[in-house]
């Protein structure tokens, strides 16, 4: 509804078995996919198999954040339909790959949808020039960033004022609320 006619590429972090990716096939050129948890990949990738889905979407088991490397998640399988991914994330050395979303360098990106249970400023930390270059929808779970930074020590250069970021170095302008923790940013030039 709010991309308008801007449907290039939707990038969906934090994936889980794919949902919203397979929706976003459906609405938008392209998509990217991103899950680090080794079970909900392999979940996401069965899911974007669907007619119509496959030729459309990419998908990688990796994290995003604020910098590039290795980095310890949870991989425990659980019976729940939950991301325990975020809350059990440490920055120290583990075996789960993690870039930043602008080392990817997409092209045309009209919307960015980040559901990683708290580490939502780490990931926009790393995709500060591609919100600045292509100016996307973005659609996040507004969690305690701070809290999630301080319990994992996030260098303070990383501990990214995610509003103040969007709202003032950025001018977005409009802000959705939609439902208790998600947020809606649309940048001012499409308000």
């Amino acid at each position: 509804k709010y991309c308008g006619p801007r449907r290039r590429l939707a990038i969906d972090v934090g994936a889980n078995y794919g949902a919203h990716s397979v929706v976003y096939a459906h609405k938008f050129q392209s998509v990217v996919a991103f899950e680090p948890q080794n079970h909900l990949f392999e979940l996401l990738e069965k899911n974007l198999e669907v007619p119509g889905t496959i030729a459309k979407c990419t998908a990688y088991n990796m994290a995003l954040g604020h910098q590039s490397g290795q980095v310890s998640i949870n991989q425990k399988k659980t019976s729940k339909q939950a991301n325990y991914g975020g809350r059990d994330i440490s920055l120290k050395r583990g075996g789960t790959q993690m870039r930043t979303l602008d080392s990817f360098g997409f092209d045309g990106v009209d919307l960015i949808k980040i559901d990683v249970e708290g580490a939502e400023g780490l990931v926009l930390s790393g995709a500060r020039e591609t919100i600045r270059k292509w100016e996307p929808i973005i659609f996040f779970e507004f969690n305690k960033f701070k809290e999630f930074n301080q319990a994992n020590n996030v260098p303070e250069e990383f501990n990214l004022d995610i509003l103040e970021f969007l709202f003032s170095d950025c001018q977005y302008r409009q802000i959705l609320r939609l439902g208790q923790k998600n947020l809606l940013c649309i940048p001012r030039k499409q308000v």
